[in-house]
């Protein structure tokens, strides 16, 4: 069963972003060597790999 949009738009929040930080994504997505489509998956990408980062030095101190 698909899931409906008004569920999906509940599994997000809205933030805030710099103008300055955006109209720097704004050059990246126009480079085509970069695979990004859009802003959200360009700042998705971004945290993901921040996320990763920070989780590995929380699983190398236990």
């Amino acid at each position: 069963m698909p899931v409906s949009v008004e569920k999906k738009r509940k599994d997000y929040v809205p933030i805030g972003i710099p103008k300055e930080m955006v109209e720097l994504i704004d050059k990246i997505l126009q480079d085509k060597r970069f695979a990004y489509v859009s802003r959200q998956d360009f700042v998705r990408d971004a945290i993901r790999r921040r996320l990763d980062e920070i989780l590995k030095v929380y699983s190398e101190k236990q």
